[in-house]
């Protein structure tokens, strides 16, 4: 529950601070305008909460893969492997290598 509240403060931070980027003052500053008045710091603030809400969110994502998977299993179960044929004699090899001398000698 703790995490929740973490997670919730930090959009509403970068709410606000995408906010105040886009209206510093009375006006509207975007981009370079807004860091030749002196105000650059808050688009450096909401670049680097949005890259931090990302983080959060990929991290969020990582940790809940786990149970994911385990819901996911349960619709699409682990395939067995195909049991693995008999060892073959020597004999198919040879015969096997027999065919390939004949058929190499046909076509030369």
């Amino acid at each position: 529950m703790e995490k929740k509240k973490w997670i919730l403060a930090v959009s509403v931070l970068w709410v606000f601070c995408l906010s105040a980027s886009v209206w510093a003052g009375t006006e509207r500053l975007m981009g370079a305008e807004a860091i030749r008045e002196g105000q650059g710091w808050l688009v450096a603030l909401t670049g680097i909460i949005t890259v931090f809400v990302a983080l959060v969110v990929i991290t969020l994502i990582i940790s809940a893969l786990p149970g994911i998977l385990r819901v996911l299993a349960r619709f699409y179960p682990e395939q067995e492997d195909a049991p693995s044929p008999a060892k073959k004699s020597s004999d198919t090899a040879q015969v096997a290598a027999a065919i390939a001398v004949a058929y190499h000698q046909k076509n030369s």
